[in-house]
């Protein structure tokens, strides 16, 4: 049963720390198609550029594998996001109104890829953050 423990223990402390605010680092990737996601005007073309989409993650709660927090829009708009990671603690899942998203853990540095779930808006995303 020691044994059972303290295995427990050692899988408990490995648990990453999501708390904090996760800044765009600038390594971002974006296609937009049907409407833009910031304004959600009609798009001529598809768009394949990420400036003015920078948003910011801002994780205030974590119990376990499980965390919650903001995503922070590039006009300061807040959108509640819940996640958790996964089984491996370096991968996660979040969703909040506007999409979902998957992500890893890589020290102080996470990358994130989401999906926008938005009427008109086709959008996926993937860039870096750092605490």
């Amino acid at each position: 049963m020691s044994l059972l423990l303290s295995t427990s223990a050692g899988f408990a402390a490995d648990i990453p720390n999501m708390v904090g605010t996760w800044k765009p680092t600038g390594d971002l990737a974006a296609a937009f198609a049907g409407a833009y996601p910031v304004s959600e005007k009609k798009l001529a073309s598809p768009i394949f550029d990420a400036k003015g989409n920078q948003w910011t993650l801002r994780i205030d709660v974590q119990d376990g594998r499980a965390f919650a927090g903001v995503s922070i829009g590039p006009d300061g708009k807040e959108f509640t996001l819940a996640g958790v990671l996964r089984a491996d603690l370096k991968r996660f899942v979040y969703s909040n109104d506007r999409g979902i998203a998957s992500g890893e853990v890589m020290g102080d540095t996470i990358e994130v890829c989401w999906t926008d779930v938005i009427e008109k808006v086709a959008g996926a995303s993937c860039g870096t953050y750092r605490k």
